[in-house]
């Protein structure tokens, strides 16, 4: 498999917070079946700024140690990028890490709002030839409880990764259905570990992949944990399944009561 978001880098920000710590997560991964691991250490801009240099230098640092001590993964090249306006431009000056030195960049949204400039920010990474893969939209207050946002944003050219984390229910029944409702309308692209620690945010994806093949299909869940993830390594476009906007379960009753009241 390929995880495309994961903080296993030693003390860069809240993820893993030294060297052996990073080993270990990194053994773990190896060992739940995933042979390639992004390591995307929060980008804040005027706040955590690990930039690109920064963050190159410390994975050549861990891809030499994991080497000298056989474990078999490939520790790749990111930045998960909090949303801002200036973020075109923090891609295209090179400020931050792209996923693999490739056109995807994993954005971050606020966890309770969804910004004005958003569509913006989107539209002027494609305008200059970038993908955002926006992580964990299924754990935004608004979006969760209007997910058809996500409906907008892929119309708009974003892509979405969820959090294995997510489908597992550690954020709750609210947050896991919303995972599960974005994969069956195909507004979901990658599924990824996002992992912080050794224990309940692990960097372990293969009881997620059983559960989204038991629930959707082998094909679905080849797509969301390895296909994709390979297209993003090789830089190659990423053709996705026709997004279905989700169908508000209140809307018989609305429709019922417009022909029953009087205007």
């Amino acid at each position: 498999m390929i995880d495309l978001h994961s903080h296993v880098l030693p003390g860069l920000d809240d993820g893993a917070q030294d060297i052996d710590t990073s080993i270990l997560m990194l053994d773990m991964a190896v060992k739940a079946g995933t042979t390639h691991i992004f390591a995307t250490p929060h980008y804040i801009k005027d706040d955590l700024e690990n930039n690109s240099g920064l963050v190159r230098n410390t994975i050549n640092t861990v891809n030499e140690i994991i080497r000298s001590k056989g474990i078999d993964i490939k520790v790749m090249s990111g930045n998960e990028v909090f949303i801002c306006p200036e973020l075109p431009f923090l891609v295209s000056t090179g400020e931050v890490c792209t996923l693999n030195d490739s056109s995807y960049v994993l954005v971050e949204l606020p966890m309770l709002d969804i910004p004005l400039y958003t569509k913006d920010v989107i539209f002027n990474l494609k305008l200059k030839g970038y993908t955002p893969i926006i992580a964990h939209p299924e754990r935004n207050k608004k979006i969760y409880s209007n997910l058809n946002i996500v409906y907008d944003l892929v119309q708009c050219g974003a892509l979405m990764q969820i959090n294995s984390t997510s489908i597992n229910g550690m954020f709750g029944s609210e947050i896991k259905k919303a995972a599960f409702e974005l994969i069956s309308h195909n507004l979901a692209h990658f599924v990824a570990s996002d992992a912080h620690t050794l224990r309940g945010r692990s960097p372990k994806l293969s009881k997620c992949r059983e559960q989204v093949a038991e629930r959707f299909g082998k094909d679905i869940a080849d797509m969301l944990f390895v296909e994709n993830g390979r297209s993003v390594i090789e830089n190659k476009q990423i053709i996705i399944r026709e997004p279905k906007r989700i169908k508000n379960k209140n809307n018989f009753f609305v429709n019922s009561l417009m022909k029953i009241l009087p205007w």
